[in-house]
């Protein structure tokens, strides 16, 4: 954990899953959400105590989450499955079943609240818009990298 203010490491490791790959924090700041690549399992702290409250189990090779604008949820894509898993931050548990967005994704981002996620496929290098109300994915060709 690292102290903003004085850009100081202050306190111990959290520990978590196996090979953290990617950190959301939650618009109010109370939760941190880490994705565990290796362990397919999301790790949540709570960040007054900075320590583990919840393991949410997810689909394979979690990657890198966003938390969502409002803070309802948080989406994890999830590499080895070609899908991306949404997590209601009240009850910390994967809603319905995870979004088929194509091969490896490995990226979620927020625009604003009421845009679409992009999501980076790694393999095919596609850009992937996935409708958060409707949960449809779209798929949009990209240059390739």
């Amino acid at each position: 954990v690292i102290a903003t203010a004085t850009n100081t490491v202050v306190g111990s490791p959290i520990p978590v899953g196996s090979s953290p790959a990617g950190i959301a924090i939650t618009p109010n700041g109370a939760a941190a959400y880490v994705a565990n690549f290796n362990s397919n399992n999301v790790s949540v702290i709570e960040t007054a105590t900075n320590t583990v409250t919840t393991i949410i189990p997810v689909e394979q090779r979690p990657n890198f989450l966003a938390a969502s604008p409002d803070g309802g949820s948080v989406y994890v894509p999830n590499q080895n499955s070609n899908t991306v898993s949404v997590i209601a931050t009240a009850t910390n548990s994967v809603v319905g079943v995870p979004i088929p967005v194509g091969t490896a994704p490995t990226g979620v981002a927020f625009t604003s609240t009421d845009i679409p996620i992009p999501t980076l496929s790694e393999s095919a290098a596609l850009l992937l818009l996935v409708a958060m109300a409707a949960a449809l994915a779209l798929r949009i060709r990209s240059a390739r990298l």
